[in-house]
This record gives structure tokens, C-alpha cells and sequence, in this order.
């Protein structure tokens, strides 16, 4: 059987990150949200909603997992 992986790159989408998390398919293994540095709540709601989040500052090149 295949794992299936889904990363979803996001930007202050507080708003509708947690619904599209729980929209992916039952085959989908694993959820990674990118979070590009966000100035809202996306991240913890992501991490609430199930997915793996990695946070990125794209000033700096830093990238670090939560």
C-alpha cells in the first residue's frame, strides 16, 4: 500500500486552515502545513485540526517544526 503525503503551504489562513485539513482523504497519511510565517493563529489551528506543522521565515531562511 502507498503513503500518501500532503504538504500545504499557507499564509494567514486561520480562517480555513482546520477545514481543509480535515477535508483530505482517508488515504492520506500524512498533513504538512508550511506555514510562511503567519501573523495569525494558522499554525496552532493546523496543529490542532491533526496536521505536522513547519514554520518558515522566509526572511531569514530559518525553518523550524512545531
Amino acid at each position: 500500500m502507498e503513503s500518501i503525503s500532503v504538504v500545504i503551504p499557507c499564509y494567514n489562513e486561520e480562517k480555513s486552515i482546520a477545514e481543509v485539513v480535515r477535508a483530505m482523504p482517508k488515504g492520506v497519511l500524512e498533513i504538512v502545513v508550511v506555514d510562511n510565517n503567519s501573523t495569525d493563529q494558522t499554525a496552532d489551528i493546523a496543529r490542532a485540526a491533526g496536521a505536522r506543522v513547519v514554520v518558515t521565515d522566509v526572511d531569514s531562511d530559518v525553518v523550524a517544526e512545531s
